[in-house]
Parts: structure tokens; C-alpha cells; sequence
């Protein structure tokens, strides 16, 4: 555990693995916090500043602010187990044949809140457009 944890390079946090910060865990300017299925924690919060990354599936234990980007998967959602706050940017991973009218849940939160500063994404020749609920975010195939 860290008191509080600032990710300025490339952190990978693999499945089974669960990194905590008790203050706030933050990922700078040309940061990348990859989640491979593990999970990452704070008692404060989760700071995806803007120019920082956070790239992948697995849990963010903590209230997430997410001002830089989400490059998240279409085959695994991210699960915030907290609120997700929301500006930045969305990109996506992981698409293999999708039809369109296809709909995936890329985020799975206890509420969010703001919006994605784009409102479509192109990954592999297709054009998504992006869907908020209370507690999820959702892309659509077009």
C-alpha cells in the first residue's frame, strides 16, 4: 500500500493484483495506468488527470475522476466501485467483428456523472456513438 501514488511512466496491474493508495492515487500528464484484470484502490480517489491514461478492464475501488482518457475495452467493462466523474476523452480496444446496432457496456459505475468531450469513436472502421445511464456507459456500433 502507498500513502498516496502518482503514475508519471507505465504501471500495468495484472489480474489477482490490486494496487492501493490510501490518499489519492493519480495519473499524470503521459501516464498510463493499464489495467489487466486487476484492480486499483484509494480511501480518496482515483485522478486520471488530463494528458494521463487509464487503459484496459478491472476495478477502480474509489471514486474516479476521469480528465484525461479512458481507453477502454469493448469485450470487459471497467467497474468503478464508486462514482465515476467524467470529462476527458473515450477511446476503445478490443473490437473484433461487430455488427452494427452492436451495443457493448464499457463502464459499470455506483453513479456518474459529466460526459466524454467526443460523443462518437471510430476503432477499426466502424463508428460508435456513446450512451450514458445512471451507473453505466455503453457504445454503439453504427
Amino acid at each position: 500500500a502507498f500513502l498516496g501514488l502518482e503514475i508519471s511512466g507505465k504501471l500495468t496491474v495484472k489480474s489477482g493484483v490490486n494496487v492501493k493508495s490510501r490518499n489519492e492515487l493519480r495519473v499524470a500528464e503521459k501516464g498510463q495506468l493499464i489495467l489487466e484484470g486487476g484492480s486499483v484502490e484509494s480511501l480518496r480517489w482515483v485522478d486520471v488527470q488530463a494528458g494521463g491514461t487509464l487503459t484496459g478492464h478491472g476495478v477502480v475501488n474509489a471514486t474516479l475522476y476521469a480528465k484525461g482518457t479512458l481507453a477502454l475495452s469493448v469485450d470487459k467493462p471497467l467497474v468503478v466501485e464508486g462514482a465515476a466523474r467524467l470529462s476527458g476523452k473515450l477511446s476503445l480496444s478490443g473490437a473484433g467483428k461487430v455488427k452494427s446496432g452492436q451495443t457493448f457496456t464499457v463502464l459499470n459505475a455506483k453513479s456518474i456523472s459529466g460526459r466524454f468531450d467526443n460523443d462518437k469513436i471510430s476503432l477499426a472502421g466502424k463508428n460508435y456513438s456513446i450512451a450514458y445511464t445512471a451507473t453505466s456507459v455503453t457504445v454503439t456500433a453504427e
